[in-house]
């Protein structure tokens, strides 16, 4: 579920940079003094904070005794990237509202796929189920 949910986070902010193409602040007022390089792409939403609020929220999920711990470091490293001068608050705040929604919706799925089924140390057989070998019953590798 965690890295399903990096990687639809990361490629909904993608699709959004480019669709919104927001300049990041050194672009806008050259006086700012960056802490890291500046990215070459679009500032809105922040890649950095949708990643971090999707892993927070599917580890939050997963260890419900530390979520406000593991929200709280996702805010920081959204945070980050604003002091750094590489992106607005309201690119991060886009961002992690973004990564939480796509978790959120990676949580939901998760509970309803069978994953949380313990395993009863038995390998399923079947049309369509994987061998021992690597390759779906059935099938032969190609030579």
């Amino acid at each position: 579920m965690l890295d399903v949910a990096i990687y639809d986070a990361t490629v909904a902010t993608w699709d959004s940079k480019y669709t919104y193409n927001r300049p990041r602040p050194t672009v806008i007022d050259a006086t700012f003094a960056t802490a890291v390089t500046t990215p070459a792409s679009p500032s809105y939403p922040s890649e950095h904070a949708a990643v971090g609020g999707a892993a927070a929220t599917v580890l939050a999920y997963l260890f419900p005794d530390d979520a406000d711990a593991l929200t709280a470091k996702a805010d920081e490293a959204a945070q980050s990237r604003v002091e750094a001068d590489v992106q607005f608050p309201s690119d991060t705040a886009a961002g992690l509202d973004l990564g939480r929604n796509v978790a959120r919706l990676v949580v939901e799925r998760g509970k309803t796929d069978g994953s949380s089924v313990p395993w009863d140390g038995t390998i399923p057989t079947g049309p369509g189920m994987w061998s021992l070998d690597g390759y779906p019953e059935g099938a032969a590798p190609v030579a």
